[in-house]
């Protein structure tokens, strides 16, 4: 990142001659919220993030404080920005059977110039904020959840074949679910957000034992661990393997993202995980890769 992201919303804010309580008053937060969003102590939620963007006329990219990588998208296929389908809008229109309308939605988007990480901070992962929600008060179906979740991963692939390739760095970042996990669409969404910003990232999946992820990482060396857990039954299989990792020398000190619902309805009761921090959106889990990469994580 370019510049943290408070000093981007102080930037934002004086631009706009607004005062940190007339910000405040907007997002329906106190003022002491917006001090601490600009000096970096707290991280604005998804929901916040999108309403700083429309408040000061910004792409969450600006307002992360990141070019967006979009000039391989030639001119004449450049449009202007459309106001992209509601998460509610995309559900109706994935469980009426015409998921390719939502797509041809997104697919506007994409040449009108909006980059990866907009759409899927902006309408994907909105779109399965709800979709869970759904589920969770019984408003949706088991079936119709996995119905939505197919739609979503088959929009994920096309849109990684959308976008060019970024000349990969040294940075390294291995991402799996935790065992007995099988929801694995929002750290698949990170690993693709980590590729665009640069980083070398693999998805391992579930299915890899704990003994071989180890090997696996004894070798490899990342400089980054992305875990995540969205049922709550998995959250104590997370810990576990972080414990385990810790047992290994070499990976005591490796920093380690923890996403999902799991880790974030438990985050009281994962401070006492060293170098773990916990990500309650994409935005905040691309922000924390950075952050937890400052220092150098293994010795010459």
């Amino acid at each position: 990142m370019e510049q943290q992201f408070g000093q981007w919303l102080r930037y934002y804010r004086k631009k706009n001659r607004m005062s940190q309580k007339q910000v405040a008053q907007v997002l329906g937060v106190g003022q002491t919220t917006i001090a601490n969003y600009e000096n970096n102590s707290r991280f604005p939620d998804q929901q916040k993030l999108v309403a700083l963007a429309e408040l000061f006329d910004a792409s969450l990219d600006r307002i992360l404080g990141v070019r967006a990588n979009t000039d391989a998208i030639p001119d004449s296929e450049r449009r202007d920005p459309e106001k992209p389908l509601s998460p509610k809008e995309m559900i109706s229109s994935i469980l009426g059977g015409r998921d390719l309308e939502a797509w041809e939605k997104v697919e506007r988007s994409v040449k009108s110039g909006v980059p990866m990480k907009e759409i899927y901070l902006r309408s994907l992962e909105p779109l399965l904020i709800m979709t869970g929600e759904l589920w969770a008060e019984g408003s949706i179906s088991v079936a119709e959840e996995h119905i939505i979740s197919h739609a979503v991963e088959g929009f994920m692939e096309r849109l990684r074949t959308c976008y060019p390739g970024v000349p990969p760095s040294d940075k390294l970042c291995i991402c799996a679910t935790v065992p007995g996990e099988s929801h694995s669409i929002g750290i698949r969404m990170l690993r693709d957000l980590l590729e665009q910003a640069g980083w070398r990232a693999f998805f391992l999946g579930d299915k890899v034992p704990t003994d071989q992820l180890i090997s696996l990482l004894l070798s490899a060396r990342p400089d980054l661990l992305a875990f995540s857990a969205t049922l709550s039954e998995n959250r104590d299989s997370g810990e576990l393997l972080i414990h385990r990792l810790r047992r290994e020398a070499p990976l005591a000190r490796i920093p380690v993202i923890l996403g999902g619902r799991a880790f974030e309805e438990g985050r009281e009761g994962l401070k006492d995980l060293s170098a773990c921090k916990v990500a309650g959106s994409l935005a905040e889990g691309l922000l924390i890769a950075e952050e937890l990469v400052q220092y150098k994580v293994y010795s010459p």
